[in-house]
């Protein structure tokens, strides 16, 4: 009895913490190069949607700093007249609802034992990068981030949560060799 005890803990633990992570995917041009791109530069969409809060000037701003210092990490170099490479985010926000059954076995259920089902409404945020080869304007990586971005803040530091969730992203990002290769010889 014990035993099955500390198992149910165990998998509340994980579920509930799962609740609060960050799922990040990317997708790339497996014909692109990226060795050959040495600059950058980042548009700075329009608004889009109506969230006030991951689409407010101060997260966008935030946005950009922090896939400024991602870029900057990789070696390349920002060059707003003529860059190879044009980097683009936006952001969204959706409410979900996650239903919970907490019901051992379904066993109890049928013999009387109550079945407590919970329900919980949250954001769940996104963050979307894109990086277009900026001589043929075609996309050649995008990386998103969705989750509780907000959650994420446990000293409610946005800035700390955005930069998270960049890094997040652009650890995906395919030219890992120019990463390690600027850190190892650093300026």
């Amino acid at each position: 009895m014990k035993t099955a005890v500390n198992c149910l803990w165990i998998v509340l633990l994980i579920s509930v913490s799962s609740c609060a992570s960050l799922s990040v995917r990317s997708d790339y041009d497996r014909q692109a190069n990226f060795r050959r791109y040495t600059t950058y530069t980042i548009e700075n969409p329009p608004v889009i949607g109506n969230d006030p809060i991951m689409g407010s000037e101060l997260n966008r701003r935030r946005i950009v700093e922090a896939v400024e210092s991602e870029m900057n990490a990789r070696g390349y170099v920002r060059n707003d007249a003529d860059a190879d490479l044009m980097v683009r985010f936006q952001t969204d926000s959706k409410d979900r609802q996650q239903i919970q059954s907490n019901m051992a076995s379904p066993m109890w259920g049928w013999w009387g034992q109550p079945n407590n089902i919970s329900s919980r409404t949250y954001e769940e945020n996104r963050i979307i990068i894109g990086v277009w080869d900026n001589q043929n304007r075609q996309m050649i990586w995008q990386g998103w981030a969705s989750g509780q971005l907000t959650a994420q803040r446990k000293e409610k530091n946005m800035d700390a949560a955005i930069r998270n969730a960049v890094y997040r992203i652009m650890e995906q990002y395919p030219a890992k060799e120019r990463l390690a290769m600027n850190r190892s010889n650093p300026k």
